[in-house]
């Protein structure tokens, strides 16, 4: 079938619950049936003490009973062709959702018959049914949830089922099956056509237009889900060509900035570099070698800054105290424990970038603790993965920790849970990544939240 069709995708869950629909409706009549319905014995009660009523209740019985044992076929169809998405030049084949509707009823009818010798009447309501079916199936409603589309079938199936039982419709293809002659029989006999005629009229124009009006209000809800869906989307669109163009623009003051600095400390460099050559003091020398160094890192941070790709190999002691350096100031210095068991352990990383993305984490973890009881853990470990060895990063809290709901957002560009405009921890991933690393969290709600973060790391000397 792959050869006729672009694209072919199958919501799993539908496909099982329009199979498992097909099987019921399959079994059903090996234990719902006329006999234990009772419908012969109203119509014995109808004929002997002469009463009409008798005869719409045996009516109404069947009806149903032939709703029940027929609604699960019908709507397991309507999943079915709701399930499976034929695309050819990268548009929907939607006919094709058709067959697969019209399809379904007759052989689960012949499959009846054969197992149970009971033979559904493939008539007119039945026609009519998958008619409805096959309309709205054109409709779009992905946007609405099983049960009102349940209903909806619900309805139109019960609508139709009273047409079975309208005397005026006989001729027409209309109750062929022998409980349904039988029950129009019994009205002729009690001269009561009349009355089950206006009873089952009633009974499928209050059904058919309850159904109408449903399924326009399912359209609506569907069409309000997709326009909030579409406008989510732009909103998120907007956002993020407002987050570039802030980001191109924070990129070009960036370079501006670096261009400024960098000036002075090249200055800086050649000056210290002509005292060199000029003094023959050891002590000086020694001096102006230290000075040269700082110059020279200094000049290799402010390149980090602006190049995101430039990285440089540094061992967690040095990373860690250069983080805990930058936080000295910090209003949770005192909050943060710090365990560092591989000290020697060397990552290559974009030294700037990095340490702000630990920075982010304790900040992120600052303002989830009761100030009284919180408690921050800033742990690191080597870790060995595969037979490779990683530096294991883990910033740990005590405090509310992080919905259900709203982890499924957290990895989102600008989301915050706590509702501010920070960096947010789609930065964080992005660096992380960046850097060749990978990162997870967990969280429990009331309890608190793990960060770990593993980057790929050595020993200087090779050796673990």
């Amino acid at each position: 079938m792959s050869q006729f069709f672009d694209k072919i995708v199958i919501d799993k869950r539908e496909m099982a619950i329009g199979i498992c629909l097909v099987l019921l409706g399959i079994v059903m009549p090996s234990f719902l049936h006329v006999g234990n319905m009772g419908i012969y014995t109203d119509l014995k009660q109808a004929l002997g003490m002469g009463e009409k009523l008798y005869v719409i209740l045996a009516a109404s019985k069947l009806v149903l009973l032939n709703g029940i044992r027929s609604f699960p076929h019908y709507l397991g169809a309507f999943f079915i062709g709701e399930a499976v998405s034929l695309y050819r030049g990268g548009k929907e084949i939607r006919f094709m959702k058709t067959i697969m509707v019209c399809g379904v009823i007759p052989i689960v009818y012949v499959i009846i018959e054969r197992i149970y010798h009971i033979r559904y009447d493939f008539g007119i309501p039945a026609i009519l049914v998958i008619t409805l079916l096959v309309i709205l199936e054109k409709i779009d409603f992905n946007m609405v949830n099983i049960g009102k589309k349940s209903l909806m079938v619900a309805m139109t199936v019960m609508a139709f089922q009273w047409l079975d039982v309208m005397p005026s419709l006989s001729g027409l293809a209309f109750g062929r099956g022998e409980t349904s002659n039988d029950i129009k029989n019994a009205a002729l006999l009690l001269d009561g056509e009349f009355f089950l005629q206006s009873t089952a009229l009633l009974f499928f124009f209050l059904l058919f237009f309850n159904d109408i009006l449903l399924c326009k209000l399912i359209l609506d809800e569907n069409n309000l889900r997709l326009m909030s869906e579409e406008n989510h989307r732009s909103q998120q669109a907007l956002m993020e060509s407002n987050m570039r163009a802030m980001e191109n623009r924070t990129y070009m003051e960036l370079r501006h900035l670096v261009h400024d600095l960098k000036s002075p400390l090249t200055s800086m460099q050649g000056l210290v570099g002509v005292i060199k050559l000029s003094s023959k003091d050891e002590r000086q020398m020694t001096y102006l070698t230290k000075i040269e160094a700082s110059v020279e890192r200094m000049s290799s941070m402010i390149s980090e800054i602006l190049y995101e790709s430039r990285k440089s190999p540094i061992t967690t002691y040095d990373m860690i105290t250069e983080i805990l350096s930058q936080i000295s100031s910090s209003e949770y210095v005192n909050l943060v424990e710090c365990s560092n068991s591989a000290p020697k352990l060397c990552i290559n990383v974009n030294k700037i970038r990095f340490s702000r993305t630990i920075i982010n984490l304790l900040e992120n973890a600052y303002y989830s603790i009761e100030l009284d009881k919180g408690k921050i853990v800033l742990n690191v470990q080597e870790e060995i993965k595969k037979d490779a060895l990683y530096a294991s990063i883990k910033v740990k809290d005590n405090g509310m920790g992080i919905s259900p709901e709203k982890m499924k957002n957290i990895w989102d560009s600008g989301y915050s849970t706590r509702g501010s405009l920070g960096l947010g921890l789609g930065f964080v991933r992005k660096v992380i990544e960046d850097n060749n690393g990978s990162v997870e969290i967990e969280s429990i709600e009331g309890s608190g939240t793990m960060v770990t973060i593993c980057i790929p790391a050595e020993y200087p000397d090779a050796e673990i």
